[in-house]
């Protein structure tokens, strides 16, 4: 599975041109693959990212965006029409902003909390990728050390399990202390632990494919 595929695949089922409603979401009407909010500032980051790109396709897709403000029906409009006239370049503009913005500097982060991701499997990749996508790339490491309390020993941080023999623990971890109150007390929530639920068993069995 392509890195990215696991999260985009529960945020916007695969849909390059999706935009959210933002009913009951304090993060607003979300755009694209991986429902970059409105209210955050995160689609605004990306249209700034696009702007300051050395590749010229994206800078004229950042310049178009550039010209309506987000949350608007114009921008809408402008980012419906990138989807539908240049799908498969688009989507890979938002999977390079992603990969820079979230997963680079998740990988960073765990790195110095001494999870080191090359050590890992391309499961718990998709997991840190969509992990950060949520939450944001600053709660990785806390989200992570927090899982270390559903392993089946206590290990005291995740030097401890920097290795791929811990994923399956890892993995599940991390996304029952997604369901806790502490990290999922929205509106929402039921739906989100049902994500949570569905999203921990597909990154489960691709870790179980690949072992084995």
């Amino acid at each position: 599975m392509e890195l990215g595929k696991l999260s985009e695949q529960y945020e916007s089922n695969g849909d390059v041109g999706a935009i959210s409603s933002g009913y009951n979401d304090a993060g607003g009407v979300s755009y694209g693959l991986y429902q970059l909010s409105s209210v955050y500032g995160s689609v605004d980051e990306f249209i700034k990212w696009a702007l300051n790109s050395d590749n010229t396709v994206y800078k004229q897709y950042g310049e178009y965006l550039s010209g309506a403000k987000v949350g608007t029906d114009l921008f809408n409009a402008f980012w419906q029409c990138l989807a539908d006239e240049d799908s498969t370049g688009f989507a890979q503009m938002q999977h390079d902003y992603i990969k820079h913005a979230y997963y680079d500097r998740a990988v960073e982060l765990l790195r110095k909390a001494y999870l080191n991701i090359e050590n890992h499997s391309n499961a718990l990749k998709q997991v840190v990728w969509s992990r950060a996508v949520q939450y944001g790339v600053n709660n990785i490491v806390d989200m992570f050390t927090q899982a270390l309390n559903y392993f089946p020993e206590q290990y005291p941080n995740l030097s401890y399990v920097d290795a791929i023999r811990f994923d399956w623990d890892l993995i599940n971890g991390i996304y029952e202390v997604c369901k806790t109150e502490e990290w999922n007390n929205s509106a929402l929530r039921d739906s989100l632990n049902s994500r949570f639920d569905s999203e921990k068993k597909k990154a489960l069995n691709l870790f179980e494919k690949e072992v084995k």
